[in-house]
């Protein structure tokens, strides 16, 4: 499962810089934005490219529990913020551009939370718990191994030697 959600993960990191190329890009820069503005096109850009910042920290260190957190309060954000400007503001035009960002948004909040919900995710953190450790060996440091005892063979050459 984990596999699973890194790729979906890598495929959304795509269909984020790709949005966030499209608000920086000049000859596209309006296709989603009813005005011409460049200034509303690289407002939209910054919560597209946070997102997609944590999304690649998130493929990296994909235990994290708190990364997922940011990722699907993020990630809902986002496409709540899209939906607005969309329908309230009505700032951003109707389109395949807007539809994929907030549908791929919220399939990805789905995913996650099956995910961080799955017993896969919760047997690797219980597995990752440190647990009491068995002595396998003796040390010879330890007790009376500092201290021979007089009969010891060794201990008589080393006398007769001395």
């Amino acid at each position: 499962m984990e596999r699973s959600t890194r790729a979906w993960m890598s495929i959304v990191v795509v269909q984020a810089m790709g949005s966030v190329w499209m608000c920086y890009a000049k000859q596209n820069s309006a296709s989603h934005y009813t005005s011409t503005l460049p200034a509303l096109s690289r407002a939209h850009a910054l919560p597209l490219a946070l997102l997609c910042i944590l999304r690649i920290v998130l493929i990296f260190d994909f235990r994290n529990f708190s990364i997922h957190i940011a990722h699907i309060l993020l990630s809902i954000l986002t496409a709540i913020h899209t939906m607005t400007e969309v329908f309230f503001y009505q700032s951003m035009s109707y389109g395949i551009v807007t539809v994929t960002e907030v549908t791929l948004n919220s399939f990805s909040v789905v995913v996650m939370l099956t995910f961080l919900l799955s017993p896969s995710f919760k047997n690797e953190q219980e597995g990752k718990e440190k647990r009491a450790r068995k002595v396998t060996a003796k040390h010879y440091m330890e007790g009376e191994m500092l201290t021979p005892e007089d009969d010891d063979e060794l201990v008589q050459a080393y006398k007769k030697w001395k």
